[in-house]
C-alpha cells in the first residue's frame, strides 16, 4: 500500500490553458515537454531556490505520463463539484511540508499578474484568474494478490 499526495489549486478558468505554467511558477519544476520553463526561471529568480534542474520540490514531486507519454508534474483537474476542469493538480510522491504549501499558495495568488507580463504580446495578454481555494488530497493505492 502506498500514499501519494495531490495539491489542487481551484480557479475560475479552464486550467488546460495554464496548468503547466502555473505549476512551474509555484514549484520551479517542469515536465518533459519543458512548457513553463520561463515561469520556472522566474520561480528560481524570485525565491532564490534551486537551479535549472532542481528545487526544494524536486524530491517531492511525481512526474506522471499524459496520454502521449510525456511526463509532467501536473494536469488540469475537476473542480470540487466535479463539473469543470478549472483546477490545477500538482502531484507529490510524499506529503509537501507546511512551508511548501504556504509558498505554493502565495505564488499561485501572484501567477496571473506574472503571466500577463510574460505574454504581453500574445493572445492571452488579458489573462485573468481568480483562485477559489486549495485542496490537499491523499491518494492511497492498495493491491490485492490472487493465486493464479
Amino acid at each position: 500500500m502506498g500514499n501519494k499526495w495531490i495539491f489542487i489549486i481551484d480557479t475560475d478558468s479552464y486550467a488546460g490553458n495554464f496548468e503547466r505554467d502555473m505549476c512551474a511558477y509555484v514549484t520551479g519544476v517542469i515536465g518533459d515537454c519543458e512548457v513553463g520553463d520561463d515561469f520556472a526561471e522566474l520561480y528560481r529568480k524570485e525565491t532564490g531556490d534551486g537551479d535549472k534542474y532542481e528545487t526544494q520540490f524536486s524530491d517531492y514531486l511525481e512526474q506522471r505520463a499524459d496520454d502521449h507519454g510525456c511526463c509532467r508534474p501536473c494536469e488540469c483537474w475537476l473542480d470540487p463539484r466535479g463539473k469543470t476542469h478549472n483546477s490545477v493538480a500538482i502531484f507529490f510522491e510524499k506529503k509537501p511540508t507546511t512551508k511548501m504549501i504556504e509558498l505554493m499558495k502565495e505564488r499561485a495568488g501572484k501567477f496571473a499578474e506574472e503571466k500577463r507580463k510574460i505574454v504581453e504580446n500574445s493572445w492571452d495578454k488579458n489573462f485573468k484568474l481568480t483562485i477559489h481555494g486549495y485542496r490537499l488530497v491523499k491518494e492511497t493505492t492498495t493491491s490485492n494478490e490472487e493465486a493464479v
